[in-house]
Parts: structure tokens; sequence; C-alpha cells
């Protein structure tokens, strides 16, 4: 019985060592417009995932790397790609922004091409305001915009159906759906914005010399109403609006949570409107919502991501009180995981840089 017991437990031993080296999944990138001294890496900032891609030669990258689960991961510049566990991926370049695939996974990898391509034609994120649609679709009326909205989902949900992977399409249409309901967000809050008038209130606000304006306060109120004093929404098409996006919306999505660039900045623009941020107040209101998120979120992944984008939520509100820097400090007090730390410290120095 006892050689019985140690010759199972080898077996199983090395069963699972087995098991964990077959886990490692190879991934290879050669991409042109990256010189072989550079570095590549993939990424998922809600995983805590940022592995670097050993340089292989000219414009050729590569590594073996432990992958927690099977999903959406970034390879810059290429972008999102699908990965699974376990099985290789190849890309390579092709053109400016076009990447050919191959593995197991190469069919979705080349349906994420072609949802990218749809996104930017049919629902574009506007270049220069976050979370918002273009400037293009901005001016358009409310049903209009739902339309759009009809009409690129109608092609996500085509596109999915090309592939029998069931995870990967479900991926796919909760990150549309996630992704349409933060466009309708920003259409709400910035529909028919004068892209010249907002140019000219960032460059005002990104002005060293303007915060040290006796008036500072004043000037930058008006700057940031002025963009948007003719295009504010009715009552009646607000509230179509907040409908569209709220109904519906699953704000305990953990697979989205880990998945969707768009729901954790729609999660935290709908999450708290029990605490509204009052301006005179910007830091007490925030204090309110960062005691408030364990009990909102007692799921730790939810409350450290929410952490993160209420902190960033908060030194942009402060920016327009040239308090950005007495904000930093303040969120970097808080208990949040120092990969969280470090996405804002690095938000933070690319909001000084703009």
């Amino acid at each position: 019985m006892k050689l019985k017991t140690i010759i199972g437990g080898i077996v199983c031993s090395y069963l699972f060592a087995f098991s964990a080296i077959a886990q490692k999944t190879k991934v290879s990138v050669n991409v042109s417009t990256v010189e072989a001294t550079d570095t590549l890496s993939i990424k998922n900032e809600k995983r805590n995932i940022n592995i670097p891609l050993a340089s292989e030669g000219k414009n050729s990258f590569g590594a073996k790397v432990e992958l927690p689960a099977k999903g959406f991961y970034t390879i810059e510049p290429v972008g999102d790609v699908y990965i699974e566990p376990g099985q290789a991926l190849k890309v390579k370049q092709t053109g400016a922004r076009t990447y050919t695939f191959e593995g197991k996974q190469s069919q979705e990898n080349n349906i994420l091409q072609k949802l990218k391509e749809a996104r930017e034609a049919l629902l574009p994120e506007n270049k220069t305001v976050s979370g918002a649609p273009s400037y293009a679709l901005l001016q358009q009326s409310i049903g209009q915009f739902q339309k759009t909205i009809a009409a690129y989902k109608d092609r996500v949900e085509k596109l999915s159906t090309t592939s029998d992977n069931e995870l990967f399409k479900t991926l796919v249409l909760g990150d549309a759906d996630a992704y349409s309901r933060l466009m309708l967000l920003g259409f709400s809050s910035y529909h028919q914005l004068d892209s010249t008038l907002y140019a000219a209130s960032q460059k005002f606000f990104n002005d060293p010399k303007s915060k040290q304006d006796p008036n500072f306060a004043a000037k930058a109120l008006r700057m940031r109403v002025l963009p948007l004093m003719d295009g504010f929404l009715n009552e009646e098409d607000a509230e179509i609006a907040r409908k569209a996006y709220t109904d519906g919306f699953n704000q305990s999505d953990e697979m989205l949570l880990y998945n969707s660039a768009s729901y954790a900045p729609l999660l935290s623009s709908l999450a708290f409107v029990d605490l509204p941020i009052d301006e005179r107040a910007l830091k007490e209101s925030y204090q309110k919502r960062f005691k408030a998120i364990p009990t909102k979120f007692p799921n730790t992944s939810f409350a450290n991501e929410l952490m993160v984008m209420q902190s960033m939520q908060y030194i942009i509100s402060a920016r327009y009180a040239n308090a950005e820097a007495e904000a930093y400090q303040v969120v970097m007090s808080l208990s949040i995981p120092q990969h969280g730390k470090d996405r804002i410290t690095e938000f933070y120095q690319q909001l000084n840089k703009n």
C-alpha cells in the first residue's frame, strides 16, 4: 500500500507539473514599426499582468508567458488580442495598422481586427475627449445616435457569429454593450461640444501661467462651460440617453471587469449617483466615495479598480481648481495595491505632460 501511495503521489506530482508547464503560452510578435532595441509587453491592467516580450531578432519579440485565464490581453502596438493559456499565438504586421495571426485563436483575433475597423467606422471614440463619441457623432440628435449605436451593435453581433468560441462571443458582445453605454453617457455629457472652444479650454488648463492668474477660478469655470453652451440635451432627451446607458447594466460582471476597457469607467460613473460631487467641497466629496467603495463592492477586484477609477476622476476634477497636486497626494495615501498606485501615478504624470 505504501508503494502504491508513493507511486500515486509521483504520478499526481508529474501530472500537476505537466499541467503547469502546459499552461505556459508562447507569444510571438513581428512588427515592422518596432526596432529590436525597443521593448514590447503583454498586458492586462485589471489582472496586474505586464510581461515583457524579449527581442528575438529584427522586429521580432516573444516569450513563454503564464496567463491566469482566457480572455483579452493587450500588446502594443497591436492592440487587444484574444489568448487562451497553453495555446501559442503568432502575430505579424502586414500594414500600418493591420496584422495576421497564427495559432488556435487566429480566427478570433482576425475577427477582433474586423471589430476594431467596425468601431472606428461606425462608432469612433473622440480623439481628444475620453469616453465620448467623435465630434461628428456629438452633433447628432439622440434619435440619430441611438440608430448609430444599433448599427454598430448589429455589426458586432454579425461578426461574432463567425466564431464558434462561446467565451469569445460573450466577451465581444459584452464589451460592445459596455462601449455603447459609455458612448451614450459621453454623448449625454458632451452633446454638440464645440471642438474649437474645447481645444482652447484645454490649452488654458495645460498652460502653467494660467494657474498663476488671480482670476483663475472664474476663468476656469468659463472655460469648462463655454464649449458646451449651445449643446445641452433637453430634459426629455437626457432622460432617454440615461435610460439607454443604465437600464439592464450589470454592476457585478467580473468577466467584463477583466476583459473590457469600457466596463470599469462606465461602472465608476454609474455606481456613485447617490454620492454626488460638490465642487465646493471636492476633497470631502471624493473621500466619502472612497470610504463607501468597500461596502458597495465587497469583491476585492471591483473595490481596487473603483479606487483607481475614482482616484483618476478626482485628479481630473481637482485640475479645474488648480488642486491636482493635493488630489494626487490624497489618493496616494489611500489603501490601494501598489500596481493600482502605479497606474494612478502614470496617469497623473501623463496629465501634467499635456
